[in-house]
């Protein structure tokens, strides 16, 4: 359903080498170009394989693909007195990639045991079946860089890493591809130390560098439009640049990659190939032994069982259970009424918080009073401008400001705009405060605006502090003309976070309403 090389041709020849009967779906010819539903066309394949229990292995924009058909295939396959199929997830979207996940720590553990035998470590309490030193577990200190906020990869880490006793991860990304909050959220509540930077360079200016970087390239094909026109910017502070930064390594250094590699610009320069900073092509053969060792496993375990507790639709738009060929034909008894769908990725182990901390994750509709109030602050900016045209002008003017002057004064609101509003949003949008993207931004401009009008209320009381007498205003003047231009920045400051928080917290299909 998605496009691979690695995961396909390593899982096609793990299940040769089980010598397994192997179909490949194809998508692109199937009935999926009429809309068929994911779930009608498993029901059919598994209905064509009677004898014995199917195994998928799936990789699909879809998210949350695999969770659903679980539950869903275990009321067919209860129906109609058939084995239940097993589901492998071999890449959802943007969500997770767990197969990936298990080739990483096989190679993050051959890594680390390489690096203690170099360091002369011996075993803390024996040896695993597989000889790989129980110490090997100890810890890890990773560095993941890269398109973290749509590398499926790396979010998966959140609870692999769980595999080791004590985890640093460094998280190295501009802020609008970082890590998505509740991944991180979920390795701080794991107990890992997390760290974040904005670029390579920042991070190399530092003493505490990891030994193991994983890359990750930038998912272009899951940007915004205007993510891609700064995608250069944003690959250069991720991309190693060999010339400046290797003697700024760490001794034992290595590099991995899910793959593939942009050839056009590659985050990992293809002259480093051929040095010891290569781990990623180990790491790429470990995906073929790894997934034989899977399938072996995962046949002999049988399926597993999975429940979901909701009745909402999930807020993730390229959830499986919103995509034209996802679940549309919703199962009962998990309907409270027939416009009500499940939540399938997002309520799985936590909840992914695909934009603002404000966003509704749970994808319910918001109710129309809850509309009305969030608009009350694109309200409030525009009745501000509206009452300092109408008391303000006056108010210049018998402090002697002049007509012509006045026209002037009232520049200062397109020039503030067109400096302050693409400033704060693009800020803003980077912005990984705990309080959210937008709120500290909501705070500081409403602190700034109560200052500038307490300033111009106060005008001529404080000119005469400093010295005005009689008609001669100039202080008050002075005072009044920064509090106006402080005005407009600090209007412009809530224009443009309160526009940004409305597509942020509603729904999309709720947007043109708001």
């Amino acid at each position: 359903m998605e496009n691979s090389t690695r995961t396909k041709e390593s899982f096609l020849n793990a299940a040769k080498f089980h010598d397994v009967k192997v179909n490949i779906f194809d998508c692109q010819t199937s009935s999926f170009l009429k809309s068929e539903t994911i779930t009608d066309t498993v029901k059919m394949l598994v209905g064509y394989s009677p004898g014995g229990r199917t195994t998928f292995v799936i990789r699909s924009k879809l998210e949350g693909v695999c969770r659903w058909l679980e539950f869903a295939m275990c009321k067919y396959a209860q129906l109609h007195g058939i084995k239940k199929p097993i589901f492998i997830n071999a890449g959802d979207g943007s969500h997770e990639h767990p197969t990936q996940e298990l080739l990483d720590q096989l190679t993050f553990v051959e890594r680390i045991k390489r690096l203690n035998r170099e360091a002369g470590g011996s075993p803390s309490g024996g040896y695993s079946p597989i000889g790989i030193e129980l110490n090997d577990f100890h810890g890890i200190h990773v560095a993941l860089i890269g398109d973290l906020k749509n590398g499926r990869t790396v979010h998966s880490k959140a609870n692999g890493l769980r595999v080791f006793d004590n985890v640093k991860v460094d998280l190295i990304a501009p802020g609008e591809l970082g890590m998505p909050e509740a991944y991180t959220e979920r390795m701080r509540s794991l107990g890992y130390d997390v760290r974040q930077f904005p670029s390579l360079e920042e991070y190399l200016d530092q003493d505490d560098v990891a030994k193991i970087w994983y890359f990750t390239r930038l998912q272009l094909e899951r940007m915004t439009d205007d993510q891609r026109e700064r995608s250069a910017i944003l690959r250069r502070a991720v991309s190693f640049d060999a010339s400046t930064m290797m003697g700024k390594l760490p001794d034992g250094c290595k590099f991995f990659h899910p793959l593939p590699r942009d050839s056009r610009f590659p985050t990992i320069p293809f002259e480093i190939d051929d040095t010891d900073l290569n781990g990623w092509d180990e790491q790429s053969r470990n995906g073929y032994f790894l997934r034989i060792v899977l399938l072996r496993g995962i046949a002999a375990a049988g399926p597993s069982e999975v429940q979901f507790d909701t009745d909402r639709r999930c807020g993730n738009p390229r959830c499986v259970s919103n995509d034209v060929n996802g679940q549309r034909e919703v199962i009962p008894a998990m309907m409270k009424d027939s416009a009500v769908l499940m939540s399938c990725c997002l309520t799985a182990e936590y909840r992914e918080m695909t934009d603002d901390d404000e966003m509704a994750v749970d994808g319910s509709r918001r109710p129309l009073w809850w509309i009305l109030l969030l608009t009350l602050g694109p309200f409030g900016v525009s009745f501000g401008f509206a009452l300092q045209f109408a008391l303000l002008t006056p108010f210049g003017m018998k402090l002697g400001i002049s007509e012509t002057m006045s026209s002037y004064l009232w520049l200062c609101g397109p020039v503030t705009g067109m400096i302050v509003q693409p400033l704060v949003g693009r800020l803003s949008d980077q912005c990984q405060n705990k309080w959210g993207r937008r709120r500290p931004y909501a705070l500081g401009g409403t602190i700034v605006l109560l200052i500038s009008l307490f300033l111009i209320a106060w005008s001529l009381d404080l000119g005469v502090l400093l010295g005005d007498r009689g008609a001669d205003h100039r202080w008050a003047t002075l005072i009044f003309v920064l509090s106006f231009w402080l005005f407009d920045a600090s209007n412009n400051v809530l224009a443009v976070v309160f526009r940004a928080l409305i597509s942020d917290t509603v729904p999309d299909s709720q947007l043109s309403l708001a």
